[in-house]
This record gives structure tokens, sequence and C-alpha cells, in this order.
């Protein structure tokens, strides 16, 4: 997930997948983040939710921090949001 100064949408959009992960014996589910040249601590907000997080040095936009995120995954299967995206609590049960 690419972030740029997330502030309290970045936060709401963590606490919101951190409630729809599924148990850790069911799946492994990682969140990374990409700090794109953020200048507030939204590296260190994404690790207080156990995401994985790197720093880019400079902005350098959505799509370089997306493949960026690809590029270090370790999965089939990605699933990208942006940083003031929140999953709704009744998002499950209408899936």
């Amino acid at each position: 997930m690419p972030v740029y100064n997330g502030g309290s949408a970045f936060s709401c959009c963590l606490k919101s997948l951190a409630g729809h992960l599924p148990a850790p014996h069911q799946v492994t589910t990682k969140i990374i983040a990409i700090a794109d040249g953020c200048h507030d601590c939204s590296n260190c907000l994404a690790e207080q939710f156990g995401a994985k997080s790197l720093r880019m040095s400079g902005p350098s936009g959505l799509a370089k921090a997306k493949n960026l995120g690809a590029q270090i995954a370790q999965s089939n299967m990605l699933f990208f949001v942006d940083f003031n995206f929140t999953i709704h609590a009744n998002t499950k049960a209408q899936s």
C-alpha cells in the first residue's frame, strides 16, 4: 500500500484492514506499506500495526510504490489498497 503523509486516514485504513485479516493459522497475510517520500511517521504507524514498511527517498508515485511492494511480496495473490481506503464492517457479508 503506497502512502504519502497518511495521517488519520492511514490510521483508519490500517485499523479496518487489521479487523478483516484472517487468523494467522488460516492463511499467511501481510500488509506492506511503502512510505513514498513521507515527511511524517507513516512508516512507524504501519509497523505499529505489524505491517512491513519501506521508505522511498522521495515521492515517486503510486505505480512505482505499488511495483516495489509487489516485488517484495511473497505471495501468489496480491490485493492493493490506497492509504485512505477503509473496509467497512459489513464488507465480508456482502462478498
